[in-house]
Formats: C-alpha cells, structure tokens, sequence
C-alpha cells in the first residue's frame, strides 16, 4: 500500500500528524497479519518497536548510505 506524501510544508505541525495517520492502517495491516500467522499482537508490537529503534540508530550514523565510501562516482 502506497503512503501518499505530505500536503503540509516541514515545520508545520500537522504534518506529523498527517504521517503518523498514514502510517497507522499499514501498522495495523502488518500486525494483522502477524496475528493470523500466530504472533501475538503485542509480539509484534514490540517487534515493530525495536525495528524502528533500530532503523532509527541506523539513519542516524549514517542518513544516506547509498552513499558510503567506495560507492562513490568517480571524478571525470
């Protein structure tokens, strides 16, 4: 499922809002079907959780690492 992109300019303070409702029906769909698979909802709750944490870490040490050392173009 597509997440449409924002209609508020970054500062505004209902564009987290807007994410955050953007982000809840496929939260509840993966939850869902973690569910139907035979996790409970809170494992996966947490699971979601320490994912987040995780990517969090991850962009934080590196926001772009499609742009790590040795993937760099070469100067013509």
């Amino acid at each position: 499922m597509p997440i449409p992109g924002p209609t508020f300019e970054p500062g505004d303070m209902k564009r987290s809002m807007e994410c955050e409702q953007h982000f809840d029906l496929p939260i509840r769909d993966l939850i869902d079907q973690a569910v139907t698979a035979g996790w409970t909802a809170l494992e996966a709750l947490i699971a979601i959780e320490e994912v987040v944490k995780e990517q969090r870490q991850a962009y934080q040490a590196d926001p772009d690492p499609a742009v790590a050392l040795g993937e760099l173009e070469p100067a013509p």
